[in-house]
């Protein structure tokens, strides 16, 4: 099978998937995170009171979908300029720059924030079903395919992924203030 997609699947092709992906994943979680947030919310204030990090995270996903599509269109242009600096430098065989690595391990990682959630509250979370059947496996296809070109390290994988971790908090956190604006509250 990864044969096949090796050889039906161009690198920066590969690489422009992982905007179809995020908003496949993105558009679940706009869909349903209203509704998620609603039903749970004494369970999700309680959160909130016992741990600082829950009543920001609270703050931040407590919005009308519109302020959330907001921030998701934010995240969006970082991802579409990601991808098209990672299509090109892969195009040209000069590697896979940091910025795409760091979003593809961070996509990874973020997969597991969706299973804790739904192992957590007992049930469905919003963007668990898309993460597992999508973001997962094409992150690690997306991994096989620059380590199989010669254009990444895990080395160079592992630290780009880490230095996005260190910046998706504040920049998930800009996101949705930007989206707050550009949905006019």
């Amino acid at each position: 099978m990864l044969s096949f997609l090796d050889q039906a699947l161009s690198l920066p092709a590969v690489i422009w998937l992982f905007v179809a992906v995020f908003l496949v994943h993105d558009a679940e979680e706009i869909a349903t995170a209203g509704w998620w947030v609603n039903t749970r919310r004494t369970r999700l204030e309680a959160l909130a009171q016992r741990f600082r990090f829950a009543r920001l995270v609270l703050r931040t996903i407590s919005q009308t979908s519109s302020q959330f599509a907001g921030a998701v269109f934010v995240i969006l242009l970082a991802v579409l300029l990601g991808s098209y600096t990672g299509a090109r430098s892969a195009a040209s065989g000069q590697g896979v720059p940091g910025p795409y690595l760091a979003m593809l391990g961070i996509l990874f990682l973020h997969v597991f924030t969706h299973v804790g959630q739904a192992i957590l509250f007992r049930g469905y979370a919003p963007g668990v079903v898309t993460a597992v059947l999508l973001a997962l496996p094409y992150s690690l296809y997306a991994f096989h395919r620059v380590l199989a070109a010669d254009l990444a390290t895990w080395g160079g994988i592992v630290t780009a992924s880490a230095v996005g971790i260190a910046l998706v908090l504040p920049a998930v956190l800009l996101a949705h203030v930007a989206g707050r604006w550009l949905a006019g509250r």
